[in-house]
């Protein structure tokens, strides 16, 4: 059976759970993207990986790492503006949650926000 053909609630021979399993090894993709690639839930994917790992405890090549997201930050620099400048209106989200939310009215001068921020300008 070639893990193209897995289709979800049929149960599978030994035969047939070892070959995904190999085929999930030298797919080189991580676990998660693998089964669920296929429909195959996390229980019946650990289920077979672990019988396989356990017949084949000494060669088992090791699962490969997930591929890193996509970065989602954008690297700003402020060029050649005053430090007298006042800026209006802006919001900053980090990674983390925090956001840091300006109004408008009254604004704040660019050598405030930088110290805020903690650039160099």
């Amino acid at each position: 059976m070639e893990a193209n053909e897995y289709e979800r609630g049929v149960m599978l021979s030994e035969a047939e759970g070892f070959a995904m399993i190999e085929s999930f090894y030298t797919s080189r993709r991580g676990a998660e993207a693998w089964y669920r690639g296929l429909g195959m839930s996390k229980h019946t994917f650990y289920k077979w990986k672990h019988r396989y790992d356990a017949l084949h405890a000494e060669g088992a090549p090791a699962e490969p790492a997930a591929e890193p997201e996509p970065c989602r930050l954008v690297p700003v620099r402020i060029v050649d503006t005053p430090s007298g400048e006042v800026v209006r209106g802006i919001e900053v989200r980090y990674p983390n949650g925090v956001v840091l939310a300006l109004p408008a009215e009254p604004g704040i001068g660019m050598g405030q926000l930088a110290e805020l921020l903690k650039l160099k300008v």
